[in-house]
């Protein structure tokens, strides 16, 4: 069902509706309802707006149940060259997201394709596991499937900064997202085991930052048994590629014993 609605006292400005759009019809791979609401006027220095989506049922193809329950909000101003997006809110049961960013480059709105992104996001506190669980790990290199889905468990975290900046089309292509996408995600209270010993190390807080194609550790703290494991620092360089190279650096405070499981 589409509604359309337009003031006749206001000639540039109008409101499209559209309920009950099942998302398979728009990609087969997805499955859910989607509600959808854009509001447009057009002004002097370009156009204003807003676009709301509400998706029930969302299954994406490599996720293990649905969301129940997604909605989106994005208001905006500008021309299609340089389009400010001045509120961006994204909701699940098992996190929100929010934030700003910049559409430039693009000479009409059919031409999107061609534009560069640049966008500011941040999110709440998530629990740590729900969250992988939505994640396309089979896609990710073995070492990093399992890293986040046995070797990292439990705990909160919360991502502080999420910035993107480059072309539109580089979302699509997983060497363009992984250098032009900055992440820094705060731990809070994870486990952490790499699997040669039954020891984990708990209550883990720090940073986790992706930059570059790179991963880093920075300030990593936490207690393995009786000892505590003051900060770690680690580099793991080029994850994409096939010879990783990793740096860092360790301030450990534990009897041999300990430090000889590790």
């Amino acid at each position: 069902r589409v509604l359309l609605e337009a003031d006749l006292g206001k000639p540039g400005k109008a409101t499209v509706e559209a309920y009950g759009i099942r998302i398979d019809q728009v990609d087969k791979k997805l499955q859910g309802v989607l509600r959808l609401s854009l509001s447009l006027e057009n002004e002097t220095a370009g156009a204003s707006g807003s676009l709301s989506l509400e998706a029930k049922g969302l299954t994406l193809p490599w996720a293990r149940r649905p969301i129940e329950k997604l909605t989106a909000f994005l208001a905006l101003s500008g021309t299609p060259e340089h389009l400010d997006l001045t509120e961006i809110v994204l909701k699940t049961p098992l996190v929100t997201v929010s934030g700003k960013g910049l559409l430039s480059g693009a000479k009409n709105l059919g031409a999107w394709r061609d534009a560069n992104v640049w966008l500011n996001l941040s999110s709440s506190d998530f629990d740590y596991e729900p969250m992988v669980s939505m994640l396309p790990v089979n896609r990710f290199p073995d070492w990093l499937k399992k890293l986040l889905t046995s070797e990292i468990r439990r705990g909160k975290s919360r991502f502080s900064l999420a910035r993107y900046s480059g072309p539109v089309m580089g979302f699509f292509s997983g060497e363009a997202l992984m250098k032009n996408l900055t992440v820094v995600q705060d731990l809070k209270g994870q486990s952490f085991s790499h699997g040669r010993s039954p020891e984990r190390v708990t209550g883990i807080t720090g940073k986790v930052i992706y930059r570059a194609g790179d991963i880093e550790l920075q300030n990593l703290s936490g207690i393995m048994g009786k000892s505590r494991v003051n900060r770690v620092n680690l580099i793991f360089h080029d994850v994409a590629k096939p010879f990783m190279k990793l740096t860092g650096n360790a301030d450990l405070d534990m009897p041999a014993p300990d430090f000889l499981r590790t």
